[in-house]
């Protein structure tokens, strides 16, 4: 929704490959191959069943349909690689602890699921 959240980040924001948030221009710019995108955890609104609070962690999903490249990821703070889907089985290579505004290459592509640690 773009609201405010207690980590003072709208619970969701998009980024480009260069790790800058999305101007209405790079929207309609068919060149782009990388899209970022932040989901905000800190201020989920929804419960339980039993009416109880759901917490949830907060994550970056890095979406590629290129060639492979280089990437700086959106500087939202340190980050865990838990999905990679330029390998076989879905699970990284190795732990990868990242933070935001690092480059890193991604295969052709490729998603990427991080988890802000």
């Amino acid at each position: 929704e773009g609201r405010a959240t207690p980590s003072g980040h709208p619970d969701l924001m998009w980024f480009g490959a260069g790790g800058k948030e999305l101007t209405d221009e790079d929207w309609h710019d068919s060149s782009q191959h990388t899209l970022q995108m932040w989901i905000d955890g800190s201020d989920v609104r929804s419960h339980t069943r039993a009416g109880d609070q759901l917490n949830d962690s907060s994550w970056l999903l890095v979406l590629h349909n290129g060639p492979d490249t280089d990437v700086t990821l959106a500087d939202v703070g340190h980050l865990e690689l838990v999905l990679d889907t330029g390998t076989a089985t879905g699970r990284p290579e190795a732990a990868l602890h990242l933070s935001g505004g690092s480059t890193v290459q991604l295969r052709e592509c490729t998603l990427w699921a991080l988890r802000a640690r």
